[in-house]
């Protein structure tokens, strides 16, 4: 008898790791396609301003800014079975934009990031303006 009140016990411990485990997941899930949203929406929102407009020209390439940011590329590896050992993949770097702009406003001087920036425009910003916020004093 009193086995199998362990034993019960037992899943339903189990059953209730399996509930938090998967209420984590969903809740995960959640935030990454709100996080999504909120970046399509910044992003959509960057293509209307027009203080973007202008002379590509003049504006520096993404080499440029890479450079200037110090931003460490980072090659991905993935594993050779043949080998046995982790080799850089065939596919071009991964460069995550929000750390870039991040290190460029920290390499300008400025206490913003890229949530900050994300931020100011959702709430109807433009970049000029805060531009403007980040480099006057």
């Amino acid at each position: 008898m009193m086995d199998q009140a362990r034993s019960l016990a037992a899943m339903d411990y189990r059953r209730e790791i399996r509930h938090m485990e998967l209420s984590d997941s969903l809740q995960a899930l959640l935030l990454r396609k709100q996080r999504a949203l909120r970046v399509n929406e910044f992003l959509k929102r960057l293509a209307q301003d027009e203080s973007l407009v202008g002379d590509a020209q003049e504006r520096p390439s993404m080499a440029e800014w890479l450079h200037e940011a110090e931003y460490p590329i980072k090659q991905e590896m993935v594993y050779d079975y043949g080998s046995r050992k982790f080799i850089p993949t065939h596919n071009k770097p991964v460069i995550n934009l929000a750390e870039l702009v991040t290190l460029i406003l920290e390499k300008q001087g400025s206490r913003y990031t890229a949530e900050d920036l994300i931020d100011h425009v959702l709430a109807g910003g433009t970049i000029d303006q805060f531009s403007k916020k980040v480099f006057t004093k």
